[in-house]
């Protein structure tokens, strides 16, 4: 992911407790995180594993203080 062309422009490559400390300092709660794998081809056609992560959030105000955000 790191040597892909577009990540040079400020693209940012996260695990998964980094992207909860950013959710943590914005407006968003996290509801939940799915972490998914997959077999995609290289550029010379071998197979590699892919994993990344689904996350679902929603506006802070959406939720009522007494309700606790869900993590995976």
């Amino acid at each position: 992911m790191e040597t892909l062309p577009f990540t040079k422009f400020g693209f940012n490559l996260f695990d998964l407790d980094k992207f909860k400390t950013a959710i943590s300092e914005s407006s968003f709660i996290m509801k939940s995180a799915l972490k998914r794998a997959e077999y995609v081809n290289s550029k010379m056609g071998d197979p590699v594993l892919r994993e990344y992560w689904i996350a679902l959030l929603s506006p802070e105000n959406e939720h009522t203080k007494a309700e606790k955000p869900l993590t995976p």
